[in-house]
C-alpha cells in the first residue's frame, strides 16, 4: 500500500476497521480489511503531481462473523509466515464453507444488498480563507435487490461500448495505450491481448465525423494497461439507471 508517501508492506484480510454507507442508503455498518485491488498501484502513480500521500483500499463481507473468520485465516498465515511454517492449505475449506454458505438459515442472515464508500482527505484554498483548510468528500454507493455486482462490471462495459462507438478520443487512446509503472519491486501482472476484441468490434470508419475522435485503435502488446480517465461518472451512472444503485456526494 501507498502510505505517507511511501511503499509499504501490509497483509491481506488484516488491519480490521468499521465503516459505514450514509444511513439514507440503509446499508450496514461493516468490517473491512486490506484488500489488493489495481486502484492502489494506479492511483499514486495518477495523481503524484498533486501530492498524492495515502491510498488504502479495504473490503467486507456482510456477516460479521464471515469476515472475522477471514481475518482468523490471515492471522493464522501471517503466524505461520513468521515462525518459517509451511502456509497453511484454506483450499481445503472451499468445499464445505461453501455449502454452509448455502444453507437458508444462513441466506436468512444476510441481505442482497452492498454498498462502497470512498473518502477523499485534502486540502483546499477558499476565497475566504489565507491558508488552505482541511477538506474531506465523501462518495457512497448503495446496491440493492441483488444488483451490486453490476458495480464492479459497468466500467468494462462502458469502456467496450466506447471502443465500438469509437467515442474515445486521441488523449484517452493514448493513456490507454501506456504501460503501468509497477511499485518497486512489485511484478507487472499481464493480460491478454486487447487488439482481437478492438479490431472485430470496430469499424474502420470514423463514427460521427467529429474532431478528435479515434478510428481503429492500434494492437495492444500484452500487458496490463489503466482505463482511467477512460469514462466520466456521469457515463457509469447512466449505464446503472435501470438497476437498483443509487450514490450520493458529501464535502465536510
Amino acid at each position: 500500500m501507498f502510505r505517507d508517501g511511501v511503499w509499504r508492506t501490509v497483509y491481506g484480510w488484516l488491519d480490521l476497521e468499521r465503516v459505514s454507507i450514509h444511513r439514507d442508503l440503509k446499508t450496514r455498518e461493516r468490517l473491512v480489511a486490506n484488500c489488493h485491488v489495481p486502484d492502489t498501484e494506479l492511483f499514486p502513480i495518477r495523481y503524484r503531481s498533486v501530492g498524492l500521500r495515502t491510498v488504502s483500499f479495504k473490503a467486507g463481507l456482510e456477516l460479521t462473523w464471515f469476515q472475522l473468520s477471514m481475518t482468523g485465516m490471515a492471522l493464522i498465515t501471517r503466524v505461520a509466515n513468521r515462525l518459517n511454517l509451511p502456509n497453511p492449505d484454506w483450499t481445503k475449506l472451499a468445499a464445505p464453507l461453501k455449502r454452509i454458505s448455502e444453507w437458508k438459515w444462513v441466506w436468512a442472515l444476510g441481505s442482497d444488498c452492498g454498498g462502497m464508500r470512498v473518502d477523499m482527505d485534502g486540502v483546499i484554498k477558499l476565497p475566504s480563507e489565507r491558508e488552505p483548510v482541511p477538506r474531506r468528500v465523501t462518495w457512497q454507493l448503495y446496491g440493492g435487490s441483488g444488483d451490486g455486482p453490476q458495480i464492479p462490471c459497468t466500467p468494462a462495459v462502458v469502456l467496450i461500448q466506447k471502443l465500438i462507438d469509437q467515442t474515445i478520443t486521441d488523449a484517452a487512446a493514448a493513456e490507454l495505450h501506456r504501460p503501468i509503472l509497477p511499485p518497486p519491486s512489485q511484478p507487472h501482472l499481464h493480460t491478454p491481448n486487447l487488439s482481437a476484441l478492438i479490431d472485430s468490434a470496430a469499424p474502420s470508419s470514423t463514427a460521427g465525423g467529429g474532431g478528435g475522435v479515434c478510428k481503429r485503435s492500434p494492437p495492444l502488446t500484452a500487458g496490463a494497461y489503466p482505463a482511467v480517465g477512460l469514462m466520466t461518472l456521469t457515463e457509469f451512472t447512466r449505464s446503472l439507471e435501470r438497476y437498483d444503485i443509487r450514490w450520493t456526494a458529501d464535502n465536510n
